[in-house]
């Protein structure tokens, strides 16, 4: 009975039916609730489910994610430990949590390391990872540039205006001589 119930919710799953292949992987589960392969397929259609309502997203996405690390973790089944990593990397990719999708995608390929599609994911978002350090590292590089180049202007600007004082007061002592050497001259002209 679980196997046919299983099978028969694969079928509904194959055809985008998730809440009636939902219902059929709780019946497997009904006869059997150890079964791996059930928990795992129940718990793939409800991301499906949580994907498409918005509504009932956080509640079946958690309860999804809560069985697929349970799975990762304590599965005896390999194959079923390895999808299980697999598609908590999706979860994290779409939830741009790059970093633990990494780590997901490396733990499905330990546990199969012939599995391609892990390998690309893996690749995939290893590759975003270093894109995004390589732009925040030009970012600081773009961000220190325009720090020294501020510095720079308002260095210049101080040396401007230390020049112009310079220059003030240059021209207020040559005053203050051109008046004092008129005043001598002028008095010198008196006598």
């Amino acid at each position: 009975a679980e196997r046919r119930f299983i099978r028969e919710g694969n079928d509904q799953f194959r055809q985008n039916h998730y809440r009636e292949a939902e219902i059929l992987y709780r019946r497997a589960l009904d006869v059997n609730p150890e079964s791996e392969i059930a928990q795992y397929n129940e718990a793939l259609t409800r991301l499906h489910l949580g994907a498409d309502n918005a509504e009932a997203n956080s509640e079946l996405m958690a309860n999804a994610v809560e069985t697929l690390q349970r799975l990762v973790n304590d599965s005896d089944n390999p194959q079923v430990a390895e999808l299980s990593a697999y598609n908590l990397g999706n979860v994290a990719f779409t939830r741009q949590d790059l970093q633990n999708a990494l780590n997901f995608y490396k733990q499905a390929l330990r546990l199969n390391p012939s599995s391609e599609t892990a390998r690309e994911n893996f690749r995939y978002v290893q590759k975003m990872i270093q894109d995004q350090q390589n732009q925040q590292q030009d970012q600081q590089k773009e961000d220190q540039q325009n720090q020294q180049d501020q510095n720079q202007q308002q260095q210049d600007q101080q040396d401007q205006n230390k020049d112009q004082q310079q220059q003030q007061q240059q021209q207020l002592f040559l005053f203050l001589c051109y008046c004092c050497f008129s005043s001598l001259l002028y008095s010198f002209l008196l006598l």
